[in-house]
């Protein structure tokens, strides 16, 4: 119980923090095939590369924005509670300290980013 509480932490931990830098809608929840042409396409020798300036940015509008921080916020949240549940049920004194640990972290996180966005709003 206490190994398979263990892998359950660091697993849901790394998925739940871990920061994607594919487009969304790519990654995850294509087929192996759809990858392997999708890699193909980008590597495909005089594939014509975006112009893109270094200083241009995809603009994703501010509301739409917080509502996808509070959802990040949310799930992390609520992954991390079910985590100490179940340690608490275990009786795992150790893996609840590293569950607040990664609470303050991640509240510590979501107000970072929420200052940043209502400071690029204003």
């Amino acid at each position: 119980m206490e190994k398979i509480l263990l892998i359950a932490v660091c697993l849901i931990a790394s998925a739940a923090f871990a920061e994607s830098n594919l487009p969304q809608g790519q990654g995850g929840n294509e087929s192996p095939e759809q990858m392997r042409q999708r890699i193909e396409e980008m590597q495909r020798p005089g594939r014509e590369m975006p112009q893109v300036s270094p200083n241009e940015t995809i603009s994703i509008p501010y509301k739409q924005q917080l509502a996808q921080e509070y959802q990040k916020h949310n799930y992390r949240v609520a992954v991390l509670e079910r985590i100490r549940e179940l340690a608490r049920e275990a009786g795992r004194a150790d893996i609840i300290s590293k569950v607040d640990e990664l609470m303050k972290l991640e509240n510590n996180r979501h107000v970072k980013k929420i200052n940043k966005l209502q400071f690029r709003a204003k």
